[in-house]
């Protein structure tokens, strides 16, 4: 063989390779089918009656991030009108009209989850790449008090966050009539759910660190489960943790965050009389046009080269054209390395064909 063409050959290869390679790890494609099956369809109804006023209803949406990735999203006004905004990181969809009788509001999207790994720095993380919120706690003397209670280490950051963690875990007792403030969480060593990842998020922002509450799901299929838990940032990303669902780098599965902004999910405004909410999820097998939104890359200028952006149907004439080369590849072998004789002109497209329908193995 000569060796230009087995140079050539080597260096095509080692291409090819590391393009597949660099896909999986850096953009996160989907290597197989099976690895898109942890896909949900999601759904936020809320439920209103007015008296005729104008009013609106907001509601916080969830966003791509982390663990997760979100599509397929779709609105339902009921005879309202419903817009969209992004308030820096946070979106809202706003429903506004007047609101007589009853309406009945729903937001509906897909979801996938996807397994991440969360790890601690060892040093104290660079806050300024990200804007830091406002402290809930005003006692500022007992806050003291209680970290040298603690004895928190000065430069050990990890030990810092986890010593606050363990110290709301067991110190403070989970009552569901507890408070949701974290004041009255910290002096009376008691509060509900969201009181404790609230105390514990105040406590890591006063410890230096940046903190914030997370609303969520935990998706089964009918009726998800609210969740909050508390995410610290480590300056490359949030590293979640939990004392009241016992997680500390490693959340549940299916866990999937809605809203990591201050206030309530859905709010009220004008003339909506009462108001109530409700969450469904339904586990769904993804379409081919969902696999290839999927295995989009998320940077604009790569998905703007990427063939996932062709319809479905040209995208599988495109899979069998691409099987040609690997049939051709076959023949090759076969007749100069194995010895057998040649198949004809159309045996690669014979073997393109047989891999499409049977796959590689």
């Amino acid at each position: 063989m000569n060796s230009r063409v087995f140079w050539a050959g080597a260096v095509l290869a080692a291409l090819g390779f590391f393009g597949l390679l660099w896909k999986v790890v850096a953009l996160e494609a989907p290597l197989l089918p099976s690895d898109t099956a942890e896909l949900w369809q999601v759904e936020i109804s809320v439920a209103i009656r007015g008296d005729g006023e104008p009013g609106g209803v907001r509601l916080k949406l969830p966003n791509s991030r982390q663990g997760q990735r979100i599509f397929a999203e779709h609105f339902q006004g009921d005879g309202l009108e419903v817009e969209t905004r992004r308030r820096k990181a946070a979106r809202e969809a706003v429903w506004a009209g007047p609101i007589e009788g009853f309406h009945r509001l729903a937001y509906r999207f897909r979801a996938r989850r996807v397994d991440e790994r969360f790890e601690l720095p060892l040093g104290i993380p660079d806050p300024a790449t990200h804007e830091r919120g406002p402290r809930e706690t005003s006692d500022v003397d007992l806050v003291d008090a209680t970290f040298a209670e603690l004895g928190l280490p000065r430069d050990d950051f990890p030990g810092r966050v986890r010593s606050l963690y363990a110290f709301v875990a067991h110190e403070v007792r989970l009552s569901p009539t507890g408070t949701d403030d974290p004041v009255l969480a910290l002096r009376q060593r008691e509060a509900n759910a969201a009181g404790k990842e609230a105390l514990l998020a105040d406590l890591l922002e006063h410890a230096g660190a940046w903190a914030r509450v997370v609303q969520g799901l935990e998706l089964v299929e009918g009726r998800p489960r609210p969740r909050v838990w508390t995410e610290v940032w480590t300056g490359d990303g949030w590293f979640p943790m939990s004392v009241t669902q016992d997680f500390f780098g490693d959340p549940p599965p299916r866990l999937l965050a809605l809203s990591s902004a201050r206030g309530p999910l859905v709010e009220a405004t004008g003339g909506v009389v009462s108001m109530a909410h409700s969450f469904r999820a339904l586990q769904v097998p993804l379409t081919e046009g969902e696999i290839a939104a999927l295995a989009l890359p998320s940077h604009p200028g790569w998905a703007s080269l990427s063939l996932y952006r062709l319809p479905v149907s040209t995208q599988s004439a495109l899979r069998l054209l691409l099987l040609l080369p690997l049939g051709a590849l076959a023949i090759a072998l076969l007749r100069n390395v194995v010895g057998l004789p040649g198949y004809g002109t159309f045996m690669p497209m014979l073997i393109a064909l047989a891999l499409r329908g049977t796959g590689l193995a």
